[in-house]
């Protein structure tokens, strides 16, 4: 399925400033990977290998290089939609003629993307879980740690150095525990503060 742009500005009074969407957003992330593609396709020098090849084009999503005839070329899926994976792969294949394939019902040149969002709901899924499992993981690490620190301090005779040594590190478990809740909980939903600063924010 193909994600669909719809209007992307909101014209209804002429004295507010235009709406920025989601969609104007999109639109803009590929006019720049097509500007980019065209500055890369006019600077590339032509193709020289022998035998027949399929031209350098921009598909409207991705842009493909020289391929020789008879291949499959990949590269990883776009991250204009929230439905697709960029970690997943697009093809695009250079028959033997040496013509890009022509989809059999369009009879137009085709990239394969079904890939790039095949498994999204899958692994959101996963990705969901695993979010949970990980701040109900360390919660249920700080409860017991602090279980641990209340016997300890409770029960003089336990004093020891060696206890004493224990106490702080259940003490630091503790703290890094809830940190990463915070983080879990503050940071990690936010996608915009992490695409800004994705070093700091992991």
């Amino acid at each position: 399925m193909v994600p669909s742009l719809t209007a992307t500005v909101n014209y209804t009074d002429p004295t507010l400033e235009p709406v920025v969407t989601e969609n104007s957003v999109i639109r803009q992330k590929i006019i720049d990977s097509q500007f980019k593609c065209y500055e890369r396709m006019n600077r590339a020098p032509p193709y020289r290998k022998k035998g027949l090849f399929c031209n350098r084009t921009w598909d409207g999503w991705l842009c493909w290089d020289d391929t020789p005839a008879g291949r499959i070329t990949a590269q990883n899926c776009p991250d204009y939609f929230p439905d697709f994976d960029p970690t997943e792969r697009a093809s695009k294949y250079c028959d033997e003629t040496g013509n890009w394939f022509r989809h059999p019902e369009s009879n137009r040149t085709w990239s394969n993307y079904t890939l790039c969002n095949s498994f999204t709901s899958e692994k959101l899924k996963m990705a969901f879980i695993l979010y949970y499992m990980a701040i109900v993981g360390h919660a249920l690490s700080i409860t017991s740690l602090l279980i641990s620190l209340a016997i300890f301090f409770y029960f003089k005779s336990l004093s020891c150095q060696r206890i004493t040594l224990h106490k702080n590190l259940f003490f630091s478990y503790v703290l890094n525990s809830m940190f990463t809740i915070a983080h879990l909980i503050i940071v990690v939903p936010n996608p915009g503060l992490v695409k800004r600063d994705p070093v700091s924010t992991i």
